[in-house]
């Protein structure tokens, strides 16, 4: 956001209701909220996927009951399947 101010929202749904409401011109987000939020409730100006800032892991937190079960589970990801390559429809185009 060089030499741009930002606006904190409180959830991405605030930040997608500010955008078709005009409020910002642009926000950050990942391509799996913007399919669910268009899927769901579309969107009045369709958002155009401008820049990929970073690709990073995704976490989700357990209580420690789970870590044996997340262990196997992430070594099982990591040897069968690739998350990155998922792809789902956005418009007319794939994103991942």
């Amino acid at each position: 956001m060089d030499g741009r101010r930002g606006k904190i929202f409180n959830s991405v749904e605030d930040a997608f209701r500010a955008f078709d409401n005009g409020e910002v011109g642009a926000f950050l987000s990942s391509d799996f909220s913007v399919v669910s939020h268009l899927n769901k409730n579309g969107f009045q100006i369709m958002p155009k996927k401008f820049q990929k800032i970073k690709t990073a892991f995704l976490y989700h937190y357990l209580g420690g009951e789970f870590a044996p079960f997340m262990k196997r589970f992430s070594k099982y990801i990591l040897l069968n399947s690739s998350f990155s390559e998922m792809e789902v429809l956005l418009g007319d185009d794939f994103v991942n």
